[in-house]
């Protein structure tokens, strides 16, 4: 099972904002500004975000998405990098959802957050009694994350921090 969508309402909301060197509002400003163009359901949150605050988002230019890792673009506050860890090159240490960078310094990281599904458990439940032996969910992100829902809803196994591409590979494992 993928997790996002499937054991997962897959509505994400900005849970914690982590500035650094910066004002939480700064940070959220660049996020604005890096996602804006982002399909993304995670950038969507962000974006969401922006109207609670009521912030206008100034367009990046040479937007560029790098699937399974982060996307980045020129702004008027300089080159943005939003996006995994690596992609970010972030410190360690930080537990997050989103990284961000400003010129290749790093600026801060937010907290994503979604629910499981409420019938998820159910599901496991019944595909146990039915014999299904082993139950996998696959996540392109947090380890920590997807092991505390699978040990929730009682699956056999999880990966995690897989690209798109590589859920083929885990499927095939």
């Amino acid at each position: 099972f993928d997790k996002t969508g499937t054991l997962t309402k897959g509505v994400f909301t900005v849970q914690k904002v982590n500035a650094v060197n910066t004002t939480e509002e700064e940070l959220l400003k660049l996020l604005f500004a890096g996602e804006e163009l982002s399909s993304h359901p995670i950038a969507k949150a962000i974006t969401e975000l922006s109207k609670k605050f009521n912030v206008s988002i100034p367009e990046g230019e040479n937007y560029i998405e790098t699937a399974g890792s982060g996307v980045e673009c020129d702004s008027m506050y300089g080159h943005i990098k939003a996006g995994t860890k690596s992609f970010v090159d972030a410190p360690s240490g930080i537990i997050a959802s989103v990284y961000v960078s400003v010129d290749g310094e790093y600026v801060g990281s937010i907290g994503i957050g979604d629910q499981l599904k409420y019938n998820s458990k159910r599901v496991f439940e019944k595909l146990r009694k039915l014999g299904v032996k082993k139950k996998i969910i696959l996540r392109e992100k947090k380890k920590f994350k997807v092991d505390q829902i699978a040990k929730n809803i009682l699956a056999e196994g999880a990966y995690s921090n897989l690209k798109p591409a590589d859920k083929v590979h885990a499927i095939e494992d």
